[in-house]
């Protein structure tokens, strides 16, 4: 955008100074220098009035629309570090954590799934993407790996507790295996 911006100001620079030296030299061969500075300032002037009307059309949907509906949002609060755990055995565990990042209904974040089977460790990072509604969480989960290919989805409920909120319902996703595994869980806040 700069390096455009900058070769359309040299652009601009070199229109000027050619119908400046027209407009001076008398035996210039153009007829009517007012006319051909005209239609470089006609041109000028609108490429200016669109970066301006872009600018402005990204500002608003990069800022005013978002903060607009973070206003008039008036749902529940999920953002912040959920996490499941299971101990199966003394060595081995299952840790599930949620990251979510709230916007009024949309949800984005990170999700680990940490798995110690046998003293053998594994992390495996996923990109959240979802939505809340209802009292209902949806969204699904894309790794981070490039080479990996765990996706899963999860579907859950928020349910609301003396401790607190928690949130109840199943993690659906590619096993280590390459079959479809289903996963009942409840999430718990994590305070930091």
């Amino acid at each position: 955008m700069v390096l455009a911006l900058t070769i359309g100001e040299l652009v601009i620079c070199l229109a000027l100074q050619a119908i400046a030296s027209a407009e001076t030299s008398p035996s210039s061969p153009m007829t009517s220098p007012t006319a051909a500075s005209s239609i470089v300032i006609g041109i000028v002037t609108s490429l200016v009035a669109t970066f301006i009307f872009l600018g402005l059309a990204v500002l608003f949907n990069k800022l005013v629309l978002p903060w607009f509906r973070q206003q008039v949002y008036r749902g529940l609060s999920i953002e912040g570090t959920w996490q499941w755990s299971e101990r199966r055995s003394q060595p081995d565990r299952h840790i599930i954590r949620f990251y979510f990042e709230q916007a009024a209904d949309s949800l984005l974040g990170r999700h680990t799934l940490d798995i110690s089977v046998a003293g053998d460790a594994s992390l495996t990072e996923y990109r959240i993407w979802g939505f809340i509604s209802d009292g209902h969480v949806v969204g699904y989960c894309r790794p981070l790996d490039k080479h990996s290919t765990t996706y899963a989805a999860f579907h859950l409920t928020v349910i609301e507790q003396i401790p607190g909120v928690q949130l109840k319902g199943s993690l659906v996703g590619t096993g280590v295996d390459g079959d479809l595994t289903k996963l009942d869980i409840i999430l718990e806040r994590v305070l930091v």
